[in-house]
């Protein structure tokens, strides 16, 4: 949660696959997480599907790279986390602006 409050647009956890945990209720135990979450990140006003759950089949080339995949396409869908800390955004050559934020003088050009 402490991500989400700092402003991770998604995270994404990849878990053994189905079956191929080696802890006695492994996937059971993460999926009851994940449904506490769910229902935190909606008490806060974020969509539960910025959590992207994955089991990775153990004869899956690459795994990692499917989810990276899968998540960057699903944060594309949502809109910013309004967690998000406000950044300097940088604009007409290296001039900055952003709400609460003053240009340094010393970093103006003419100088």
């Amino acid at each position: 949660m402490e991500a989400f409050t700092r402003g991770a647009d998604v995270i994404f956890l990849l878990v053994c696959g189905e079956g191929g945990c080696r802890y006695y209720d492994g996937e059971k135990k993460i999926e009851r997480t994940i449904e506490g979450i769910d229902v935190l990140l909606d008490d806060i006003g974020l969509e539960p599907e910025r959590l992207l759950l994955s089991h990775a089949d153990p004869y899956e080339e690459d795994p990692l790279a499917r989810v990276l995949v899968e998540s960057m396409t699903r944060a594309e869908r949502l809109s910013q986390n309004p967690y998000r800390p406000q950044t300097a955004e940088v604009v007409d050559g290296g001039n900055t602006r952003a709400q609460g934020l003053k240009p340094n003088p010393s970093k103006q050009g003419g100088a």
